[in-house]
């Protein structure tokens, strides 16, 4: 092994602003779509374990400043995903209600989406798209959030509104849909609002 070095080191003083890799370019609806993922070999996911209480999920999402969180059991095991809408509607106070409890005694596996309801897009699918056809996608499942699969089917990565929203400059304004029956009577009724 080579000798150790101390690196030569510059004052800050003067320093005011911080790069972005926001900064490397101008996005369109044309650009690769590849652009606004978030893929999981070169950025390790948000992961909260499903027992995690509502409260310590929402502290971690605010902090970290992220919008939704891949839920795993203790073995890492994928099991669904939670947003920060999610923790934020009202839908917590009516889960809370049905199931006889307090919110603050939920936790976040009573209110993610759980992996049965989630739809996947393959990433390979992805690298041959552009941003528009991601926020197309993204419009026609009604979700903010989809989660990206590698060959083997396994969950590689993220695509969400807000980090299209965010390349593109503009806001973008994605209306969840019920997909089942349950869903829409539950909406009806006032079980759960999505």
């Amino acid at each position: 092994m080579t000798a150790l070095r101390t690196l030569k080191t510059v004052s800050l003083s003067q320093a005011e602003h911080i790069v972005s890799n926001e900064d490397l370019g101008i996005y369109t609806l044309e650009s690769p779509a590849e652009t606004v993922i978030t893929n999981f070999k070169k950025r390790t996911p948000s992961l909260l374990e499903q027992d995690l209480s509502l409260d310590e999920a929402l502290r971690f999402m605010r902090k970290s400043h992220v919008r939704s969180a891949i839920v795993i059991d203790k073995g890492e095991t994928f099991l669904g995903l939670l947003t920060l809408a999610d923790l934020e509607s009202r839908k917590v106070l009516s889960m809370a209600d049905k199931m006889g409890l307090k919110r603050t005694d939920l936790c976040i596996a009573d209110v993610m989406t759980p992996k049965a309801k989630l739809r996947g897009i393959s990433i390979k699918e992805v690298m041959d798209a552009r941003i528009g056809d991601m926020l197309q996608t993204l419009q026609d499942l009604g979700k903010p959030h989809v989660l990206l699969t590698d060959e083997g089917g396994n969950i590689a990565g993220v695509v969400s509104a807000s980090e299209v929203a965010r390349k593109l400059h503009i806001d973008i304004n994605i209306s969840e849909r019920v997909t089942s029956f349950a869903e829409i009577y539950s909406v009806v009724s006032g079980a759960v609002e999505l």
